[in-house]
């Protein structure tokens, strides 16, 4: 039935071989037919009405501030790619399926970017069974595509640049290469990768259901206890970027916390002059800094990837010299202090063995200096110290 058709076509286009010919340019391009362009626009109908009833369901079902923000979240990755996969395919498919014949240069391109000198063909045939197949001069044979527009002035083209060598197969032969199972594979594959991608696109939806919070985006505000107020900022429905707290405290003003994918990175402390008291590192260096009222370290703690103090414990005076050392001694059990001069002598070296009240005390600290900042009754003790073990080395 389709070799009838085409040679209907090719006959209709002989007839009108003198307007052919007049109208031809030098570059030709034959695209798909028009049942198969209705029939991709059906499915591309088809894909825009299930997406719209997507963003319908997510809307209801993530409750989110920005449309941007939520389809650029994780929580959308696969089926972005789904739907980039499947944009492309179309593209492709068109691009595929398209025959372009260039008469300058004397070649016949199809299928991607297949070309094929017209002098390189022995054999061009239109098969028994409705099928066109072009035969090179090493033996490779390439199909091409018949739902094509235009298809019988394509066949005139072909059949005027080959002459004798385009002919037209009488009996069906048989198939040399059967295709059912190729094309069966591929279905099989491609059927296996959406169902794998859906069941992976699921526990990405539960997973954020729970951990994430759409609703919020860029910086929003939030009321806390006593008057004072918080503006937290969000990016795929967790905190991203520079959260802020202002308190009402006599020594702490405002608390920012750097947050990344909801984790927090950073965590700077100031008083109400916008003085630094603190800063932590909860992500590279894993440490934080405790400063003097005139910006100099005061102390310096470093964490473990639990969040626990880890040895030493360094405490330095206003001019930035490290001047007191805290470590635990697993041999004695106990907790040794290292007192230094302003050169770096050590002026005495003492131990406490009451490790819980000093464990207690090392857990407590940091929190400390987040809720009172740095008063001046600490920095008045950390200089006794100094003064009373000077006086001993003295003495």
């Amino acid at each position: 039935m389709r070799k009838e058709k085409l040679l209907a076509l090719l006959k209709e286009a002989e007839n009108n071989r003198a307007e052919i010919k007049e109208t031809l340019k030098e570059k030709e391009t034959f695209y798909m037919s028009n049942f198969y362009k209705t029939l991709l626009s059906l499915i591309i109908l088809i894909f825009l009405a299930v997406q719209s009833y997507e963003m319908y369901v997510d809307k209801h079902l993530f409750n989110y501030a920005s449309f941007i923000d939520f389809y650029t979240s994780p929580v959308m990755y696969i089926e972005n790619f789904m739907n980039f996969l499947f944009l492309t395919a179309v593209i492709g498919f068109i691009i595929f399926t398209s025959v372009k014949i260039n008469l300058t240069e004397n070649y016949i391109k199809l299928k991607w970017n297949r070309k094929i000198y017209f002098d390189d063909i022995i054999l061009c045939e239109i098969k028994a069974e409705g099928n066109l197949e072009i035969t090179e001069a090493g033996g490779r044979k390439t199909a091409v595509n018949i739902d094509l527009n235009h298809y019988g002035k394509l066949l005139l083209i072909i059949k005027e640049k080959l002459g004798e060598k385009f002919i037209i197969e009488e009996y069906y032969q048989g198939c040399t290469e059967r295709i059912f199972p190729k094309e069966t594979f591929i279905i099989v594959l491609i059927l296996s990768f959406i169902y794998s991608s859906s069941k992976f696109e699921e526990k990405i939806i539960n997973h954020y259901m729970y951990t994430a919070d759409f609703s919020k985006y860029g910086i929003v505000k939030e009321e806390l206890d006593g008057g004072e107020y918080a503006e937290k900022s969000y990016k795929h429905g967790r905190k991203n970027g520079i959260s802020r707290y202002y308190y009402n405290s006599d020594k702490i003003g405002i608390k920012e916390l750097d947050f990344k994918n909801g984790e927090e990175q950073t965590e700077k402390t100031y008083d109400k002059n916008g003085v630094l008291i603190s800063e932590t590192d909860y992500y590279k260096k894993r440490e934080k800094l405790i400063y003097h009222p005139n910006g100099k370290v005061f102390i310096k703690i470093v964490f473990d990837e639990n969040e626990k103090l880890t040895a030493p414990v360094k405490i330095y005076d206003d001019t930035g010299v490290l001047r007191i050392e805290e470590f635990y001694k697993k041999s004695c059990d106990c907790v040794v202090w290292k007192i230094f001069t302003e050169n770096g002598v050590i002026i005495n070296e003492y131990s406490e063995e009451n490790w819980d009240k000093v464990y207690a005390w090392k857990t407590y600290i940091p929190y400390y200096f987040n809720k009172k900042g740095v008063l001046q009754n600490e920095i008045d003790s950390f200089n006794k110290t100094l003064e009373k073990f000077s006086k001993i080395k003295q003495s």
